[in-house]
């Protein structure tokens, strides 16, 4: 007779089960114990702490491509700054960043499709933000990209880019000087390129083709920034943008 809708005709029982489980789980205990295996015979013995009292270090080694005027009060590593998104981040709830516990969050407020690039606005939010956006403290938006100048340093002239997250990207040039048409070396992990243009303006082109312009400028002062201007893909298709005397901008027709 075959196996029906009762497991017992088959001779099975969830409580057999659950004691061959048991009778296994003892074996090996006790096979711990006689050869001395460490971990599972200390737990069983009592002499083994289930409290870690020695944290083992975890070290986030300053990359030399961020400047040293950059405040470094939290891990930093090679490619972004605690502010903005990055991809090697472990992220929970809210979301809240697992390594450095600040909430980070985003919101898309205007999305318009069109034949070139689209028109999206969002919103991103750090909660250790140490600067007031132009949204408010913490946060920023995705037109506030900017280059932050850091002069030279160490040999080479170190420039930061800093995208509508609010991460922060660090490029280098050895030197103390930029000439028209250099291309700068990115940080590790950083697939973007940055250019200062014959003009004396600035582009940075991502992986993707998508090209940002910055306004000109000789990228050896530290503490200049150049604003975003333009945003173009790979057909040329081209959003601008203005700037009013005051801490607003504004994205033409």
């Amino acid at each position: 007779m075959g196996c029906h809708a009762q497991s017992a005709e088959c001779g099975y029982s969830p409580s057999s089960s659950f004691m061959l489980f048991f009778s296994r789980l003892a074996l090996v205990f006790l096979l711990s114990l006689t050869l001395g295996l460490p971990d599972i015979g200390a737990i069983v013995a009592g002499s083994y702490s289930l409290v870690n009292t020695s944290p083992v270090p975890v070290s986030y080694p300053r990359d030399s491509f961020i400047p040293s005027v950059v405040p470094s009060a939290w891990p930093v590593n090679s490619t972004t700054l605690a502010n903005g998104w990055n991809a090697v981040m472990s992220w929970g709830g809210d979301p809240v960043n697992l390594a450095t516990g600040n909430l980070y969050h985003t919101e898309r407020d205007v999305s318009v499709a069109g034949r070139g690039l689209p028109l999206v606005f969002e919103r991103a939010y750090n909660s250790p933000g140490p600067k007031d956006g132009p949204l408010g403290f913490g946060w920023t938006h995705s037109f506030n990209h900017k280059l932050n100048f850091y002069g030279a340093e160490g040999g080479y002239v170190r420039v930061g880019w800093v995208d509508g997250t609010g991460a922060e990207r660090f490029f280098r040039l050895p030197g103390s000087s930029v000439p028209a048409g250099s291309v700068f070396q990115a940080a590790p992990g950083v697939y973007s390129v940055l250019k200062r243009e014959a003009d004396g303006s600035w582009s940075l082109t991502e992986k993707n083709g998508l090209r940002y312009g910055f306004e000109s400028n000789a990228g050896t002062t530290a503490g200049q920034v150049a604003r975003l201007l333009t945003i173009k893909d790979h057909n040329l298709n081209t959003l601008t943008l203005s700037y009013n005397t005051g801490c607003g901008n504004v994205l033409p027709d």
